[in-house]
């Protein structure tokens, strides 16, 4: 009878979650956004689409950035999963769908980790509305950002470690298997680890809360270790494709973090970082602001109403480390109550430990990063949830011990349980903050024929030998939309702009300026050494680089420009040049988002 009754809970709590995400679904959660399709933002989504586009096709993944072959800034890990999603579509538009199976994935390791763990049904779903709901996620699940791995692989990580404890109080079972799952634990932790380096204290919270809790199966935790160490040093040596390592684990590109840093650069003063409108602002402070919900595309309600449940949260931990018997709340068994508000495991509190030091350390170290973002707190939200949610569980149990006869005090403390679960349903439409993130069709159907549009231009370049001068997105943004990712032929800027990170995709360059380049796609002797400098237009000097020019057209014959409609007023001082210099300059008529121009000296036969 009771094993009836826990399954039909089982199927309830199952379609319960199955609504959530439905509702989710309806607010927008998983529909590609119009920056995402256009491959926003940059430089950071062109990079993962082409490392995905490189493993899809099997070629050569350095970055044709102007006339140079340049390695990614990126770990492997989450583009392999991107090509995974391409693979599914058959086509590149895949990658798109990666990002919501990616979180959905996530969520679903977790409450299974909650549901092994023996947290209670009301604290599994409150935990993962107030996770699925917030508007953080829901910003990850409609782009092709990294993240959205980072919390699947948080995800595994959790869940495995409680397999591994409970495993570990199984003496009868072979020991093969605990040393296998720990090994694959490193694994999933060094894939984490290899995505985002600032994750790696994650390794350290695990171990010493193992070791402070539990004696014995050292080797265990050995092999945890070096599987974990194994991937990141593959990571650190994978040159197969790059022929120069990673830029994220060079040694230029941590110079450049570490010279770079707040706490190198402002010892003696507080850490400052600009919004979206330049404003400078101390960094504890951006980081309050989208906690507190001020931000709208943080975290907002959430974080709030989680706050004091966090604080029940950290009080459980103290208590369970103060009592090293580590006793459950009594709830008798024949009771209702015992089935909704079930003892959870011991080993479930152990890991919150982990999870308590984790966030502690994650507020720290962004604190004194060289940039923030709201999205660094893609793995600090979820504990904080998590946190609030076992404290609050445990509150309630204990309320219900003093007096389990009185009906009245079930039924409040049932209402308090559930309290949680209604607000990760209705906070977001209440504040509205879901609804600003569900996608305009109108822009996703003009993203969609810009990029249809791009291809055909694409296809024109890919039959030449003619260079492509493009301004408007970064120069690996186009070669990816433009399907020219094999194409061998310099894709470079058209005019120098002020912001050299917008268009010219100079992120990546300044990273790495200390490493030498993979190798150039031209003759040197033509081409700048330095891809920022391949450019038409002086925006500063308001002229024409005539010599360059004239280079150019010796050496091929003709050359290509492309720029969005929307740019027409920057690049309009370099095509009023070119018609007044006597050079022949056709316009492609069935162009409708973008000018693309043929450039000669002299008159060709039909347009392309």
């Amino acid at each position: 009878m009771k094993q009836k009754q826990r399954a039909f809970a089982l199927a309830l709590e199952c379609a319960a979650l199955i609504g959530m995400l439905s509702v989710a679904s309806w607010y927008g959660f998983g529909h590609a956004s119009p920056g995402s399709v256009r491959l926003m933002p940059s430089p950071d989504s062109p990079e993962q689409a082409w490392l995905a586009s490189s493993m899809l096709h099997g070629f050569d993944p350095r970055l044709k950035i102007g006339n140079q072959l340049r390695p990614s800034r990126y770990s492997p890990a989450h583009p392999f999963f991107l090509q995974l999603a391409a693979r599914w579509q058959r086509g590149m538009a895949g990658i798109h769908q990666w990002s919501p199976v990616g979180i959905c994935m996530g969520l679903l390791a977790v409450w299974l980790w909650l549901w092994l763990g023996g947290l209670d049904a009301l604290a599994r779903l409150g935990a993962v509305g107030m996770i699925l709901f917030t508007p953080l996620f829901f910003r990850m699940s409609q782009t092709i950002m990294q993240e959205s791995t980072i919390f699947m692989l948080f995800g595994l990580t959790m869940l495995g470690w409680l397999a591994w404890l409970r495993m570990l109080e199984q003496p009868d079972k072979p020991r093969w298997r605990l040393h296998v799952l720990g090994t694959a634990i490193g694994v999933v932790l060094g894939l984490l680890i290899a995505i985002r380096g600032t994750y790696i204290v994650l390794a350290p919270c695990m171990a010493g809360t193992h070791l402070y809790f539990r004696q014995g199966e050292w080797r265990a935790l050995a092999a945890t270790a070096t599987a974990c160490a194994a991937v990141f040093a593959a990571q650190l040596t994978w040159n197969g494709y790059t022929g120069a390592g990673f830029g994220l684990f060079s040694y230029a590109h941590w110079g450049h973090y570490f010279t770079n840093s707040f706490l190198w650069r402002q010892l003696w003063q507080p850490p400052f970082v600009s919004d979206a409108m330049g404003e400078p602002h101390p960094a504890a402070l951006m980081m309050l602001r989208d906690w507190f919900g001020f931000q709208p595309e943080a975290t907002a309600f959430g974080p709030l109403a989680m706050i004091p449940l966090a604080l029940l949260g950290l009080w459980a931990l103290i208590e369970r480390v103060r009592d090293k018997d580590w006793p459950q709340p009594d709830i008798a068994p024949e009771s209702w109550m015992a089935t909704l508000l079930p003892a959870p495991d011991k080993r479930l509190y152990e890991q919150m430990v982990a999870l308590a030091l984790f966030l502690i350390t994650q507020f720290a170290l962004h604190h004194f990063y060289f940039f923030y973002s709201w999205r660094f707190w893609i793995l600090a939200y979820p504990c904080i949830v998590l946190l609030g949610m076992a404290g609050w569980s445990l509150a309630l149990k204990r309320a219900l011990q003093r007096d389990a006869g009185n009906i009245r005090r079930k039924l409040a403390i049932t209402a308090l349980a559930a309290l949680p679960l209604m607000v990760a349903l209705h906070a977001k439409p209440v504040y509205r903050s879901v609804r600003n993130h569900r996608p305009n069709e109108t822009e996703i159907l003009h993203a969609e024929q810009n990029n249809a549009e791009l291809r055909r231009l694409g296809a024109i370049v890919a039959a030449t030998d003619y260079p492509l001068f493009v301004y408007g997105r970064d120069l690996v943004a186009y070669r990816v939309l433009m399907g020219l990712e094999r194409h061998p032929r310099v894709v470079a800027p058209m005019i120098e702009p002020v912001d050299k990170n917008i268009n010219m995709y100079c992120d990546l360059i300044l990273h790495q300026s200390m490493a030498p380049p993979a190798g150039w796609l031209e003759d040197r002797s033509l081409w700048p050494d330095q891809p920022y400098a391949c450019f038409l237009y002086d925006v500063k000097r308001q002229s024409v680089q005539t010599a360059f020019l004239g280079k150019l057209l010796d050496r091929y014959g003709s050359l290509f420009l492309l720029a969005d409609r929307e740019q027409e007023s920057r690049v309009a001082p370099l095509l009023e040049f070119l018609r007044q210099s006597g050079l022949d300059v056709r316009e492609n008529p069935t162009a409708k988002h973008h000018r693309f121009l043929k450039i000669s000296r002299q008159q060709q036969g039909s347009e392309e």
